[in-house]
């Protein structure tokens, strides 16, 4: 069948699913006020885990109650994470479950490659970053680093693990969708202020205001973070700015302006066995324009214009003499649009469609000089619906891409929410996507005919609440990737099969007491010989377990502390032949934040932080092992 017939079958089924969610219309009118009732009810079923950060975008691009959303997700919020004292997005992403990330060596500022369910080897740019809704993959490599993104801006991230292609396009591995903190509501500022500071000299300053003047409001940041290296002298050093800008036309239309830059520098290593020490900077800078109106009730449009521009350098002199030896540079930039168009005039029903434009560009610039520009067009048109009938919902959804580079993909989904009683949901979630390589491979000496990466999935899960005091999350997966791609030969390869699960279990607060523990377990074969990657390897599992294990506690508005373990053991690590290499240990995290009543400041938290609290090793290169036990402290004023 060609691929024509295949996309007209598409169509034709989703169509179908749309014709006939609008034809119940005709008979749902009497129950609007039901249907109504029962959505305020969704909306309060997990109210007390997610207060009323109730909603989540990513998985339509509309904001979806999570009790209708069939998708495999996770969210956390600002208060969340200001819980955990860290200081980078990774570190927050890898207590998620099902997020399997790797760092480097785990110093101040470093960066993790996050992976969904292990898709993608470690190095893989397989999930999706957007910040504004602005996609922070940077072309030439498509792996986004996180390093330089402040923490104190974000108001949540949402996590849609497996492939989201029929939404988003290019992300085999999922999407991180991270929005920001809202402009201010009231004259009056709201100011938040924090410093801390630890061992090797490690500081990090954050400072923002947000308030409205007449028509207009606002959101400032300006932050900085400084480290003399935890350990073998990997220092660090990187300045954020970030503005949001929202002013209304009237009282359905707001234009909004958003602007973002950061500029990481650091010491990527000293390696004595090559007698090398490298040096690294990953400047980006990112902005959106959006309009948003509602032209009659129960429709919304969004239009936006965006575009990010990274780039990224790195210089190696020898260590011994300080020589020079070469240094090359990836400068990207990526200009587009959006436009999106949600319905829900009808109870029980939500309809998306959307289309996008956007542009990528790569230069590479060695040491001797040569310029290797690389240029990629690229268009989508997209479609999902939500349909629900009584305690069921079913979301078909359909997304058309075509690059200039790898022409045509067409990314199919169908998702479905039981909700089984008051207490119990039932997800299930099907589909195929794709994963777009870098722009690096279709340089002239790597692979210009290399092909994309392609999915189908499976997921299914359950999510219950037991005795309105536990909360209890589990999710089994099946993932078979075709044509995988050898990021060392940049060749396509054999077929990848993925199978686990994950599981999140956490309580209610109970005499100020609450805990959490999830884990993810993955299992990795190649399907069509039986043998675990690589191919002369036979007999061994490519297993992944990643458990992260919780415990708080908090006094009324005095005091609140956290422990925090994580623990990640990756088979490839052990029968790749590392000959020195630590990967058993778990690393605990101890936090602490007391807010005093003793000063007329009414919103001060005093806080600190053990990190390894048990001083444990983990490293897959003994040269680059983790820090050692190290301590900071620091205070927040809000007002």
């Amino acid at each position: 069948m060609n691929r024509s017939s295949n996309m007209a079958i598409k169509v034709g089924l989703l169509s179908g699913l749309l014709l006939l969610g609008a034809e119940r219309q005709v008979l749902a009118s009497e129950e609007h006020k039901v249907a109504r009732n029962d959505q305020q009810a969704d909306l309060d079923l997990f109210a007390m885990y997610f207060s009323d950060e109730n909603l989540v975008e990513v998985t339509s691009r509309v904001p979806q109650p999570l009790p209708r959303v069939a998708e495999n997700y996770s969210i956390v919020t600002a208060e969340q994470i200001e819980a955990m004292g860290v200081h980078s997005v990774d570190e927050v992403l890898s207590q998620l479950p099902g997020m399997i990330v790797t760092f480097n060596h785990r110093n101040f500022g470093d960066f993790g490659t996050y992976r969904t369910h292990g898709l993608g080897f470690i190095d893989a740019p397989h999930v999706l970053l957007l910040i504004d809704g602005v996609r922070l993959n940077p072309p030439s490599q498509a792996r986004a680093e996180t390093n330089g993104i402040p923490l104190q801006i974000i108001k949540r991230i949402e996590v849609i693990k497996g492939p989201a292609s029929s939404v988003w396009g290019s992300s085999l591995g999922g999407v991180i969708n991270i929005i920001t903190k809202d402009t201010g509501k009231t004259v009056t500022p709201r100011v938040t202020m924090s410093a801390s500071g630890g061992e090797a000299n490690t500081q990090d300053y954050n400072a923002d205001i947000a308030a409205r003047v007449g028509h207009l409001s606002y959101y400032l940041y300006a932050g900085r973070q400084d480290s003399q290296g935890l350990r073998n002298d990997r220092w660090f050093a990187n300045n954020r700015l970030y503005g949001k800008l929202e002013t209304a036309l009237g009282d359905a239309t707001k234009i909004g302006l958003a602007l973002g830059s950061s500029n990481p520098e650091y010491l990527e290593g000293n390696s004595v066995s090559s007698d090398t020490t490298a040096y690294r900077t990953a400047a980006h800078s990112w902005g959106s324009l959006s309009l948003e109106t509602s032209p009659m009730t129960g429709v919304a449009l969004h239009l936006a214009l965006q575009s990010a521009k990274m780039d990224w350098w790195r210089q190696d002199n020898m260590l011994s003499t300080g020589a020079y030896l070469w240094a090359f540079e990836y400068a990207d930039e990526t200009r587009g649009g959006e436009a999106t168009l949600a319905i829900s005039r009808w109870p029980g029903q939500s309809i998306v469609l959307g289309a996008e434009l956007e542009r990528d560009e790569m230069e590479m610039r060695s040491s001797w000089d040569v310029m290797y520009p690389i240029y990629q067009e690229k268009r989508a048109v997209f479609l999902n619906d939500s349909i629900t009938w009584g305690p069921l919902t079913v979301t078909p959804g359909l997304r058309y891409d075509h690059s200039s580079l790898i022409g045509e993909q067409t990314s199919p989904s169908l998702a479905a929410v039981y909700r089984l009683d008051e207490t119990t949901l039932l997800r299930f979630n099907a589909g195929s996507g794709f994963a777009q390589m870098p722009l690096l491979h279709f340089l002239p000496f790597f692979n210009p005919q290399i092909k994309p990466e392609m999915i189908k999935s499976i997921q299914g899960g359950v999510e219950t609440t037991i005795m309105a005091a536990v909360r209890f999350k589990t999710t089994l997966f099946h993932h078979g990737i075709k044509k995988t791609i050898d990021y060392n030969t940049s060749t396509n390869t054999m077929p990848i099969q993925r199978d686990g699960i994950e599981a999140e279990i956490e309580t209610l607060e109970l005499y100020g007491f609450s805990a959490g523990l999830n884990g993810t377990y993955i299992h990795e074969r190649n399907r069509l010989s039986g043998r675990n990657p690589p191919l002369d390897i036979d007999g061994t599992n490519d297993d992944i377990t990643a458990i992260n294990l919780a415990f708080s506690y908090r006094y009324a508005d005095l005091l609140r502390t956290r422990l925090a373990g994580h623990y990640l053991w990756q088979d490839r690590v052990e029968w790749q032949g590392f000959a020195d290499h630590d990967c058993s240990g778990m690393l605990w995290d101890w936090t602490i934040g007391v807010m005093p009543k003793l000063f007329a400041t009414p919103n001060l938290t005093l806080f600190g932080s053990v990190h390894n609290l048990f001083n444990n090793t983990v490293y897959f290169n003994p040269e680059k092992k983790n820090p050692e036990r190290w301590v900071e402290a620091g205070i927040t004023i809000k007002y």
